[in-house]
């Protein structure tokens, strides 16, 4: 039930995204709770960028971890995206990276960061 709810709401970010956003440039981003292999993030891909995979169609983009009491990783994922939308060219993505933690982490997701300049 919960992966059709994030789906469902998948859906209704993406119509209240080009809603407002109209014919404008729009980048959406946050905890999608889904990983890049299934079927609401690859339908995502159809009419927004995926800014990190932009630039890295092949580097490990995980975004999530959990770890053991005892300190070891027991899963890694990504669940985390800046999206930018498809159909506009006024932007290029020059920089898309997941930030590590100094010290002790403010939380399991890795912040994403993407930089863009005006496109030509």
């Amino acid at each position: 039930m919960l992966s059709g709810q994030n789906a469902q709401q998948l859906n209704h970010l993406r119509a209240w995204v080009n809603d407002l956003g109209g014919e404008g440039g729009s980048l959406i981003g946050g905890d999608f709770n889904a990983q890049e292999a299934t079927a609401r993030m690859r339908t995502m891909g159809t009419t927004w960028v995926d800014t990190f995979r932009s630039l890295h169609p092949e580097r490990k983009g995980a975004t999530h971890s959990l770890r053991w009491p005892w300190g070891g990783q027991f899963r890694h994922k990504r669940l985390d995206y800046l999206f930018l939308r498809t159909d506009v060219r006024a932007w290029q993505v020059t920089e898309a990276r997941h930030l590590a933690w100094e010290g002790l982490p403010a939380s399991d997701h890795q912040p994403v960061l993407t930089r863009l300049i005006p496109g030509s």
